[in-house]
């Protein structure tokens, strides 16, 4: 395997897998939660959400895309990847944090799944006109 892809391939791990001290601590997880979530913005993906239990623990990672309007059609111009921290599942709503790059400001995310199976994603602690956004579970 070439250098290049073999690390490639261990940053994805070491990102979309809970870490084993938060995993010994956490109940296992119902499996509606486990999957690829996405949500789209004028027709591009804003948000990927990457939901898994291999380990009997739910964890994963989050990417937010920056779309751009410029020059007329929406695209994708760039991404800001997350593993999920202190993931919590109470009821219907999925708790979990991410550091936001720059400030290095925690994040508090919530994911509420509704009873068709479509979800909204909502940062709590980033003001009052963060949005609110649909994320369904790609199957």
């Amino acid at each position: 395997m070439k250098p290049r892809i073999l690390g490639s391939t261990c940053l994805f791990l070491a990102i979309a897998l809970p870490s084993p001290a938060l995993s010994a601590a956490q109940p296992t997880f119902a499996s509606p939660w486990v999957g690829l979530w996405q949500a789209q913005f004028e027709g591009q993906p804003s948000v990927i959400l990457t939901l898994g239990d291999d380990n009997g623990q739910l964890g994963g990672a989050v990417v937010f895309n920056v779309v751009s309007r410029e020059g007329g059609q929406p695209r994708v111009i760039g991404h800001d990847a997350h593993a999920i921290m202190n993931p919590r599942i109470d009821g219907d709503t999925l708790h979990f944090q991410v550091i936001r790059r720059g400030d290095n400001r925690q994040l508090d995310m919530t994911v509420r799944i509704a009873a068709d199976g479509a979800a909204k994603l909502h940062c709590q602690n980033c003001g009052n006109d963060a949005p609110v956004v649909d994320i369904v579970r790609e199957r």
